[in-house]
C-alpha cells in the first residue's frame, strides 16, 4: 500500500482527530477548512463517509492493523500508517 501512495503516506499516532490527520496530510490548510470539509460531507475513511468533527482515528480504523485511507472529495486520496 506505500509502495501504491507513494508521498502522499502520512505518519500518524493513534487518536489523532480528523481534523488534524487533514491538515497533516496537507489536505486541508487550517483548522476551520478541515472542519468545513468534515460537515460538507466531502470526507471519507476506508470508505465510509464521516461527518463527525469529534472522530479520533484508532487502529480500531485500520486496514491490516496500521493503514487508514482517507479520501477527501472525488480523488485526492491520503494513506495514514500508524508508528508504533
Amino acid at each position: 500500500m506505500e509502495e501504491l501512495f507513494g508521498d502522499l503516506t502520512v505518519e500518524i499516532n493513534e487518536g489523532i482527530l480528523l481534523e488534524d490527520f487533514l491538515i497533516q496530510a496537507k489536505s486541508a490548510t487550517s483548522k476551520r477548512e478541515a472542519r468545513t470539509f468534515i460537515t460538507g460531507n466531502s470526507v471519507s475513511i476506508n470508505g465510509t463517509k464521516v461527518a463527525d468533527l469529534a472522530k479520533t482515528i484508532t487502529k480500531a480504523d485500520a486496514l491490516y492493523g496500521k493503514y487508514v485511507v482517507l479520501k477527501r472529495g472525488k480523488k485526492n486520496y491520503y494513506l495514514g500508517k500508524f508508528v508504533a
